[in-house]
């Protein structure tokens, strides 16, 4: 996709950020406005590993990058804890978005029923039992086709930096409260590169590639905005300090 369709669809995502539950507008639009320059990053990775056929995104409220997707004109279905959050939006876009908590419910799909699954940003938001959710996605994957995997960094140089002043990385109450203030949770557990792979190859998968990187959030940290943005560019000199992860697996 050319970089001017992609601004095209960005402008016709943001008139529609009021297509949302009244109490959750302004966390839309901060959301949009601090996510959308990951969203070409996001693209060029599933340009990269995706091969044609369905598309899973776990997570897809508020259904921004859903949307994308399917402007795109790929078959792309959504699962989300809360689909009504976003049901203005849903069905103005005919977007296919399907009601399933993740770490409770099975994946309401048949065994090998896609040829992509997009898990990104979820996997610090679980709280419960990302296992049974790993599994599920497995299930539903078909054999040897990929999974994305997004998740921030424990070990980025933002956080360590953090530590090292005796802040935590994110407000635990702040956090768990999303949960009665969004309708999920926020950041319970970040993860070190390991963990993550750990999971992966208990779940039946097999990582073939993982790489750090920094996305340009217009919000930089919890360090203030002109440490932040100091710091991230000085995690150019070593990668496993960037903010965030990326990990391409296959079911086996």
């Amino acid at each position: 996709m050319k970089s001017n369709d992609l601004k095209k669809i960005l402008n016709e995502l943001e008139n529609d950020l009021n297509l949302i539950n009244p109490e959750l507008r302004e966390w839309n639009q901060i959301y949009f406005r601090n996510q959308k320059n990951r969203y070409i990053p996001d693209l060029e990775t599933i340009k990269k590993w995706y091969n044609g056929g369905k598309i899973l995104e776990m997570g897809s409220v508020p259904c921004h990058f859903t949307y994308i997707l399917k402007k795109m004109g790929l078959a792309v279905t959504g699962l989300d804890i809360d689909p009504n959050r976003s049901k203005q939006f849903i069905e103005k876009h005919k977007l296919d978005v399907i009601k399933c908590d993740i770490e409770k419910d099975k994946i309401p799909f048949k065994n090998n029923s896609f040829d992509l699954v997009i898990f990104n940003e979820i996997l610090e938001h679980l709280r419960i039992d990302p296992i049974f959710a790993l599994k599920e996605v497995n299930r539903v994957l078909k054999p040897n086709k990929n999974m994305i995997l997004t998740t921030p960094n424990l070990y980025s140089i933002i956080n360590i930096s953090s530590f090292l002043m005796g802040k935590s990385i994110n407000d635990a109450y702040d956090e768990f409260d999303k949960i009665h203030t969004l309708g999920h949770a926020g950041h319970v557990r970040e993860f070190s590169s390991n963990e993550v792979k750990r999971f992966l190859k208990n779940t039946g998968f097999e990582v073939i590639e993982a790489k750090f990187i920094n996305y340009d959030y217009e919000e930089y940290g919890y360090l203030g905005s002109s440490l932040s943005r100091f710091l991230k560019i000085f995690s150019r000199i070593n990668p496993r300090w960037r903010d965030m992860q990326v990990i391409i697996s296959k079911k086996l």
